[in-house]
C-alpha cells in the first residue's frame, strides 16, 4: 500500500478514523483469507510506519519473525487480535487498530461560547477542549468547523478590549483531534504563519517527506500550496500581549502540535507538564480486503526549528513536577510579573 503524500488530513483522521471506518463483513472465512491478509498488513507497516528511522532490515526481520508466531489465524477475532499486538509491539504510543463505533449524531458537543472564554482581572482566560466540534454536513465542513471558528471569534471579539494584562491558553487535558478549526480559533494568537508540520520516514528511511503547516487567516497552506481555505478571513497575530499556555501530561496528539504551533509565537510562554508523547503524525490506514482500518505513526512533529520533534513530548519552558499544582494561578502570576 502507497502512502498518500497528502498529508493534510493527518489530525483531523486521528479522531474521524474512530468514527467513520466501519469493519466490513465483505470476507472469506477461512484461515487462509485472514493469514494472507494479515502478511500484507505487516508489509504496509514495515513500508510506512515511524519506526524506518529507528529500525534497519534486521530489526523489521525480527519484528515480522516475531508476528508471524501468531499464526495460524483462523477467523476475525484472532485477526484482530493478531493485528492489535503486533501495532502495540510498534512501541511508538500513536498506531491502534479502529474499533467500528456508530456515527455521531449532527450535534456540537463542544460549544465554546463564555464558559471558555472569559476575562478576570484583566486576563483572558481560553479552555480549548479535546475535538472541538463535530460537523457532519460534507467533508470540507467536518474538516474545517467554519461555525465553530465564527462562533469563537465573536465570542473572542467581545472580551479582547477588556484584557489588559495578558492571556492564559489552556491546553491541559486536550487530547487532539481535529486541529484545523483549533489552529483557526487561535489565530489572533499566530503572528507567525509557520506553525510547524510533519516529518514523515518511509523504506528504512530512504525516502523522507517534509510538510510545512501555514495559516493566514484563511487559508491552510502545506508547503505554501493553499490545499483549505474558509468562506470568512480570520485576524492574525492580533493579540501581542503576554501569553501563556499550559500543557500537561494529557495533552496529546494534535493538542501537542496546537502547543508546538503556539510555542513559535513572540510573547508565548509555555508551562506545566511534559505532553503526552504522542506528537507524531498518524494516518488512517485501511487493512487488506476490506477487513476493517487502523492508524499508524507515520512521521515526526516538527519542533520550533522544523527539526522532527524526535522526543515526541513537547516540554514546557516553565516545568512544574507536583501535578497537583494549579496552573491557572501560576499562569496568572506569571502574567503579572511580565506586565
Amino acid at each position: 500500500m502507497q502512502l498518500n503524500k497528502k498529508i493534510i488530513y493527518l489530525i483531523w483522521l486521528m479522531f474521524y478514523g474512530t468514527i467513520s471506518c466501519a469493519l466490513t463483513n465483505n470476507y472469506k472465512p477461512n484461515p487462509t483469507f485472514f493469514e494472507s491478509s494479515f502478511r500484507r498488513f505487516l508489509q504496509d507497516v514495515n513500508e510506512n510506519s515511524i519506526r524506518n528511522r529507528d529500525w534497519n532490515k534486521e530489526n523489521w526481520q525480527k519484528y515480522i519473525n516475531t508476528q508471524l508466531k501468531k499464526l495460524p489465524i483462523n477467523n476475525k477475532q484472532e485477526f484482530n487480535e493478531a493485528v492489535q499486538s503486533a501495532l502495540k509491539d510498534l512501541n511508538d504510543n500513536h498506531s491502534f487498530l479502529v474499533i467500528e463505533k456508530n456515527h455521531h449524531s449532527n450535534t456540537h458537543p463542544h460549544n465554546y461560547t463564555n464558559n471558555f472564554i472569559r476575562v478576570k482581572d484583566g486576563i483572558g482566560i481560553i479552555h480549548i477542549t479535546t475535538n472541538i466540534t463535530l460537523d457532519f454536513i460534507n467533508q470540507k465542513d467536518a474538516v474545517l468547523n467554519e461555525h465553530t471558528v465564527k462562533r469563537f471569534h465573536d465570542e473572542l471579539a467581545k472580551i479582547k478590549s477588556s484584557v489588559s494584562k495578558g492571556w492564559i491558553i489552556d491546553l491541559q487535558n486536550n487530547e487532539g483531534g481535529n486541529m484545523y478549526p483549533m489552529l483557526a480559533c487561535l489565530s489572533d494568537f499566530l503572528s507567525k504563519k509557520n506553525l510547524g508540520g510533519f516529518y514523515m520516514y518511509k523504506n528504512n528511511n530512504k525516502t523522507t517527506l517534509k510538510q510545512i503547516v501555514s495559516f493566514d487567516g484563511k487559508n491552510f497552506l502545506f508547503n505554501n500550496k493553499i490545499t483549505l481555505s474558509y468562506n470568512n478571513n480570520y485576524p492574525v497575530g492580533t493579540i501581542t500581549l503576554p501569553t501563556i499556555v499550559i500543557i500537561n501530561n494529557r495533552t496529546a496528539s494534535s493538542g501537542e502540535f496546537i502547543a508546538l504551533a503556539l510555542q513559535r509565537q513572540p510573547n508565548v510562554i509555555l508551562i506545566g507538564q511534559h505532553s503526552s508523547g504522542t506528537a507524531t503524525a498518524n494516518v488512517n490506514m485501511k487493512l487488506p480486503n476490506k477487513l476493517g482500518c487502523y492508524m499508524l505513526a507515520v512521521g515526526y512533529y516538527l519542533n520550533k526549528d522544523d527539526k522532527p520533534l524526535l522526543t515526541e513530548k513537547v516540554n514546557p519552558g516553565m516545568l512544574f513536577l507536583d501535578p497537583k499544582t494549579n496552573f491557572i494561578e501560576e499562569a496568572k502570576k506569571l502574567i503579572l510579573r511580565l506586565s
